[in-house]
């Protein structure tokens, strides 16, 4: 009589899981270059926004992010500070914040809703604004360092 005997070996699924290259560019307020860009991979599945964190603390840049998004890059300007009134009877408004692209498109949803598959990515992290004229909304996402506004990019700055 032959005994078969049976083995399951125990592998996390970690180490099966896809991974995807991806490059993380930063740019700040007042230049077109970023000043942190890293490419890494990562497990199919992971976010953007944990991708983003993770490449930032690795970088010892501090940033803060409200689940959705992130809302404050190595000390950029945030709340008050990050609007612009101006015009002829201050008719006009920049929003100033974080937007991201994905292979140069912006996406319209969150970076904690999008999440990396198989196919390598580029995701841009650029500060930017968006601007309202007599209540109504003209443009969003348009990169600071276009206009380079005194009050965002001090002289010095840039």
């Amino acid at each position: 009589m032959i005994k078969l005997f049976v083995f399951t070996i125990f592998i996390p699924s970690v180490i099966f899981a896809q991974s995807t290259w991806v490059k993380v560019d930063f740019v700040g307020p007042c230049d077109s270059s970023p000043f942190l860009s890293k490419t890494i991979k990562v497990p199919q599945g992971s976010d953007l926004l944990s991708i983003s964190k993770s490449v930032l603390l690795g970088n010892g840049v501090e940033s803060l992010d409200d689940g959705r998004g992130l809302v404050q890059i190595a000390g950029s300007p945030l709340g008050d500070q990050a609007l612009v009134v101006f015009g002829k009877n201050n008719e006009k408004m920049r929003a100033y914040g974080w937007c991201f692209s994905v292979n140069a498109q912006i996406p319209m949803d969150y970076a904690s809703n999008l999440q990396v598959g198989a196919e390598p990515l580029i995701v841009q992290w650029f500060y930017a604004y968006s601007e309202i004229h007599r209540d109504k909304w003209i443009n969003m996402c348009v990169p600071s360092f276009q206009v380079k506004d005194p009050q965002i990019c001090p002289s010095g700055n840039e």
